[in-house]
């Protein structure tokens, strides 16, 4: 498999990539904690960053004269499935216990796709019932005994 480095032409793009490493926990190859220095100054628009765990960086012309595969910040972002725009529904993981005929419980993760709207009405529906039951116990505990 080809070494891929992920060319950034602005310092936005090279935070954007240090918030997707930072996220990973993956550090500098000198173990840095990546927001340590900001490489970006270095080479500006010529700044490559390796796709790897450590990381490290150089001058775009480096990396072409090693063989490594360049690839755009879209291209990596696509990569990471991150988009500019906000998403229309999310990734949920949940688990379910299962109990068999012979009495052994199991677990089974699952992952499905929920819709943002649906989190948003769940959301408002739960936070309106919580605000029944306070207004109940403010009016219960007004009351004198």
């Amino acid at each position: 498999m080809q070494k891929k480095v992920i060319h950034v032409t602005t310092q936005e793009e090279y935070d954007k990539v240090m918030e997707v490493f930072d996220k990973k926990w993956w550090k500098w190859s000198w173990f840095k904690n990546i927001y340590f220095e900001n490489k970006w100054t270095y080479y500006g628009s010529q700044t490559c960053i390796n796709y790897d765990n450590p990381i490290t960086y150089c001058y775009r012309k480096y990396f072409i004269d090693d063989w490594y595969e360049i690839i755009s910040f879209q291209q990596f972002l696509q990569e990471e499935w991150i988009s500019e725009k906000k998403p229309s529904r999310i990734k949920h993981t949940y688990t379910t216990t299962y109990l068999r005929d012979d009495g052994v419980q199991f677990t089974k993760d699952s992952i499905d796709w929920v819709s943002i709207d649906i989190l948003k009405e769940q959301e408002k529906s739960h936070y309106e019932q919580a605000r029944v039951i306070r207004a109940k116990l403010n009016a219960h505990s007004k009351l004198k005994f």
